[in-house]
C-alpha cells in the first residue's frame, strides 16, 4: 500500500522556457551588428509583456553596454520582420535569477516568433547557457552572412513572458 502512489508537482508560469533555470556556461557573440534570435511557437494568440534574460557575471561587467532587445515575426532579414525593438542594458542578477525587461508597449502574437537582440558594439554579451537541455534547433545567430543555427549544445537563458490578461 505504501508503494502504489506517485506524486508530481507541476508549476505553471507566465513564461516559455527551454532551459532548466541553471547556467552551466555562457554564450556570446562579439561582432558589432550581430543578432541572436530564439524561436518560440504559440498554440493560441497571446500577449507578449516582457523578456527575461540571465546575464551571468563574468570577469568584467557588461552592464554599461547597450543592445537592442528585439522581437521578430520571422527571420527573413526584411525590416518588416521586426515587430519590436528597444535599447536596453544587460543586468547582472544574483543567485542565477533572471532579469525581466518589460516592454514599453505590449502586443499580441500568434504562431511563430523570435526574441533576442541586436548588438550595438563588438563587446561580448554573454547570456547564460544551460548545458543540460538542448534547444539548438531553436537558436539562431547572424553575424552578417545570414541566419545560422547555433552548434553549441544547450539552451539560452532567454524567456518570453506572456499573458492574455489585461
Amino acid at each position: 500500500k505504501n508503494n502504489d502512489t506517485l506524486y508530481r508537482l507541476q508549476n505553471f508560469f507566465l513564461h516559455f522556457s527551454y532551459d532548466d533555470g541553471s547556467a552551466e556556461s555562457a554564450y556570446g557573440i562579439n561582432v558589432n551588428g550581430a543578432q541572436l534570435a530564439y524561436h518560440f511557437k504559440l498554440n493560441r494568440p497571446d500577449t507578449l509583456r516582457g523578456i527575461q534574460m540571465y546575464f551571468p557575471q563574468m570577469l568584467d561587467t557588461v552592464n554599461n553596454i547597450p543592445f537592442k532587445l528585439t522581437v521578430w515575426k520571422n527571420l527573413s532579414n526584411s525590416s518588416s520582420a521586426i515587430l519590436y525593438q528597444q535599447e536596453v542594458y544587460p543586468v547582472h542578477t544574483e543567485r542565477g535569477l533572471f532579469h525581466t525587461y518589460y516592454l514599453d508597449s505590449v502586443f499580441q502574437l500568434t504562431g511563430d516568433f523570435y526574441i533576442g537582440w541586436e548588438q550595438l558594439s563588438d563587446n561580448l554579451l554573454n547570456v547564460g547557457l544551460d548545458k543540460n537541455l538542448h534547444a539548438n534547433q531553436y537558436m539562431y545567430y547572424d553575424i552578417g552572412s545570414g541566419w545560422t543555427n547555433s552548434q553549441f549544445p544547450g539552451s539560452w537563458m532567454i524567456r518570453p513572458v506572456v499573458s492574455n490578461k489585461q
